[in-house]
């Protein structure tokens, strides 16, 4: 980073100037080096401040759980606050997320995922609220790797159950047009193809704005508190914080700042809790197609149920 470079608000949440760094540049000053930066040997990759936060809510999250199935692994109900805490979390995400949105086989087939992929992001969120350390959600890159994991689940667990071809087959949609009908169908089935990368994308643009924009609207709120604390003589006297307009504006920057605090812990669950569900529904949609074209052929056929594991409810 050259000397005199001021970051911008982007640069500052995504912990990039060029080239990755950890907690640098804080109140203006360089305060920490990279902890591993092998540019040196040619090699692109700094050790972030991002990637210990991960790495810390990753641990959070595996040691947690693992404690919990420990408590419960003999039938026992689980005991104290904490597991109680884990276990109604984990009630919650299973029987308002994943099973109303992919039923109830194919729900808890991919329960583990879903699982995994709201805690992760829920702590990630909530390490992101303390001072100097930042959500790695907040990171562009962190979140599309994160949509890139469920895009591949997006694909693979639907070829896995119910086949390649019958795959495909849920994103062909018969027009019954005379000698233009194949070609619309044609065209329809590459848009839905082309839909797919596009849901993937949007799962890791919208968690990425939605964290970003709330910490930029967080850091500039407080910012005025800052401002008027070193704003002792011209050009801004008046904003000083020995004066009255400088202590109400000082003042209301701190309350605000609290009260934004608040706001985004919420956004933290909200946010988690949105990325599991859009996860579950993309990866759902497919068995729900397929499951309704079977259902849809057996009563063309003067056929019963045929007990597969049909879907609950449609997706808007």
């Amino acid at each position: 980073m050259s000397a005199g470079h001021t970051p911008t608000p982007m640069e500052e949440a995504q912990d990039y100037y060029k080239s990755w760094h950890f907690f640098t540049n804080i109140f203006g000053t360089e305060i920490d080096p990279p902890l591993l930066n092998l540019r040196e040997w040619g090699i692109p990759f700094t050790l972030t401040r991002f990637m210990i936060v991960e790495l810390v809510a990753a641990i959070i999250v595996a040691l947690s759980f693992i404690w919990l199935a420990k408590q419960i692994k003999g039938g026992e109900p689980a005991r104290g606050k904490r597991a109680n805490l884990l276990e109604s979390l984990l009630m919650f995400v299973r029987d308002d997320i994943v099973r109303p949105v992919m039923g109830g086989k194919s729900g808890d087939y991919l329960l583990p995922y879903i699982w995994t992929v709201f805690f992760f992001v829920l702590t990630c969120n909530i390490l992101g609220m303390l001072p100097l350390i930042g959500s790695p959600m907040a990171s562009l890159y962190i979140t599309m790797s994160l949509a890139l994991c469920s895009l591949v689940m997006m694909f693979a667990v639907p070829i896995q159950k119910i086949g390649f071809l019958n795959y495909l087959k849920t994103m062909w949609i018969q027009v019954d047009i005379p000698v233009l009908g194949i070609l619309v169908s044609l065209l329809l089935f590459v848009i839905e193809f082309l839909g797919q990368f596009i849901k993937g994308a949007v799962l890791g643009l919208r968690l990425f704005a939605n964290i970003f924009v709330g910490h930029v609207v967080l850091a500039t709120v407080i910012a005025f508190a800052g401002a008027v604390s070193f704003a002792t003589g011209p050009p801004a006297p008046l904003l000083s914080f020995y004066t009255p307009v400088g202590f109400l504006v000082a003042v209301a920057s701190v309350l605000g700042g609290v009260c934004l605090s608040l706001l985004e812990l919420l956004v933290a669950f909200l946010q988690a809790y949105v990325f599991a569900l859009l996860t579950a529904l993309f990866i759902g949609l497919p068995l729900q197609h397929h499951a309704d074209h079977e259902a849809a052929h057996a009563k063309e056929h003067g056929h019963g149920h045929d007990g597969h594991d049909h879907h609950p409810a449609h997706a808007h």
